[in-house]
């Protein structure tokens, strides 16, 4: 009998157990929100070739759980949730950590003449505080960091149509010179394998390395890698551009960061 009381007292244990168990809440994903910038399908796998779950309009509200490494964006839209291609929606969580360059620093740079310079050159990148007199910059008037040579660092060209010049805003980091204005150079906010335009139809995708990444000038953590082609850029927090390949072969490198 004992035996007997026993059985039912373990039995009605596991009940109680199991109905503890289903009925907690389930914890719910963390999402970032955001919105569609161009209109696109919610597919209901990571492919366009998938079905199509839902259309989307421009400044249609999504909430982002993850991207995967080819840019492919798990959201869910009001009911649904499925993927969209991450260059079709702007996230609006706010960047924490700029990077963009120190205005209280002399940036050194070796070029190798390949990609985005077409002369090989050491060069120093400081803040100026003239604005350029360049006729192709209508929208840019603001000061920025400018390109310097010679000891003397006297301003390589004053009326910037060689110049390159990287602001930071709030929808992240642009380049502007004297034949682009407005580059986006990096997204904000800096989300792992998003992708975005940055120059020509092709988009470009960050990527945020686990490992310190070394440069001439220094070992930087947290670096954020973005991919155009054969071209990788290297941003470090902080300090910004440290480095340029082209496949595989550096064509810019930051050697040095020095106080002005």
């Amino acid at each position: 009998m004992k035996k007997l009381s026993y059985l039912k007292y373990f039995i009605a244990l596991i009940f109680i157990i199991h109905l503890f168990v289903i009925q907690q809440p389930t914890a719910k994903a963390k999402t970032i929100s955001g919105t569609i910038i161009y209109p696109t399908y919610l597919y209901k796998s990571p492919t366009s070739k998938s079905t199509k779950i839902a259309k989307l309009q421009m400044n249609n509200k999504i909430h982002l759980y993850s991207i995967n490494s080819k840019g492919w964006a798990k959201v869910e839209f009001g009911k649904n949730t499925g993927y969209i291609y991450s260059v079709n929606l702007q996230l609006l969580k706010k960047q924490k950590t700029s990077y963009t360059m120190n205005p209280k620093k002399v940036y050194k740079y070796h070029n190798t003449g390949v990609a985005l310079i077409s002369y090989p050159s050491e060069y120093d990148y400081m803040w100026s505080n003239s604005k350029t007199s360049s006729p192709f910059l209508k929208y840019y008037n603001k000061n920025s960091f400018v390109w310097y040579q010679g000891k003397k660092r006297f301003q390589y060209d004053p009326k910037g149509y060689d110049q390159l010049h990287i602001i930071e805003e709030s929808h992240g980091i642009s380049v502007y010179s004297a034949y682009a204005d407005g580059l986006l150079l990096l997204e904000y906010p800096v989300i792992n394998n998003k992708k975005y335009y940055f120059m020509g139809p092709t988009p470009v995708q960050m990527n945020i390395l686990i490992k310190p990444f070394t440069v001439k000038a220094g070992t930087f953590k947290n670096v954020v890698r973005v991919n155009y082609g054969t071209i990788k850029m290297y941003l470090a927090p902080k300090v910004g551009l440290i480095k340029i390949t082209k496949d595989g072969s550096p064509t810019r490198e930051l050697v040095s960061l020095t106080n002005r």
